[in-house]
């Protein structure tokens, strides 16, 4: 496998052309404008990648397995679109620390409260106001929508409840903007037995 490495990894200037891809790549975008330019830049960079590194893993495995080409490209398809996933995933899973979203206050600000939620448990929104020290109604109002757009918290009529930690993960992971990659694999046995 070291020799499938040797030379450097070309930077195609676009993940690859399709609804699936163009949908995590508009949702890495939209994370990354939140985080520091060199953060965005190594992640772009690195999402763009994967593609090109995805196929040579595929090409090593298919030379020793006497993959077909068709059966090459899918296998590259599938590792690229669950590495880019992950990526995505990670990225967004930074909110959990108030980083990569769209804060409308300072970081320390929401996270004061946020972490104030957390360790003194379920509360109502006017005792939140008071309690945590909110400058006002409109400003609690705006951190409640963005605790509950990222799943940071959760209202219950009115009563807030922090998010645990596994419970951000598993609803990060059922997200309707983060589905499940195509499977590549799986169609191209379909299309194999229609054949047949």
């Amino acid at each position: 496998m070291p020799k499938h490495f040797t030379s450097a990894v070309e930077e195609p200037a676009n993940l690859i052309q399709t609804p699936w891809f163009d949908g995590y790549g508009q949702e890495l975008r939209n994370r990354l404008r939140h985080l520091p330019a060199d953060h965005g830049y190594s992640m772009e960079k690195l999402a763009r990648q994967l593609f090109p590194v995805c196929l040579r893993i595929a090409n090593w495995c298919g030379t020793y397995s006497g993959a077909s080409p068709e059966q090459i490209m899918a296998l590259t398809n599938d590792l690229c679109g669950h590495s880019l996933r992950g990526l995505v995933l990670s990225v967004a899973g930074l909110a959990w620390s108030g980083l990569g979203i769209d804060l409308g206050c300072t970081r320390d600000e929401l996270l004061r409260v946020l972490n104030y939620l957390r360790r003194k448990g379920p509360m109502s929104l006017s005792d939140m106001l008071y309690r945590a020290h909110i400058q006002d109604a409109k400003t609690r109002d705006m951190l409640v929508e963005l605790f509950e757009t990222e799943d940071l918290a959760r209202v219950d009529g009115k009563t807030l409840e922090a998010t645990s930690y596994v419970e951000f993960v598993e609803a990060l992971y059922a997200r309707k903007e983060f589905p499940q990659p195509v499977n590549h694999w799986a169609q191209l046995g379909e299309e194999g037995q229609s054949a047949a």
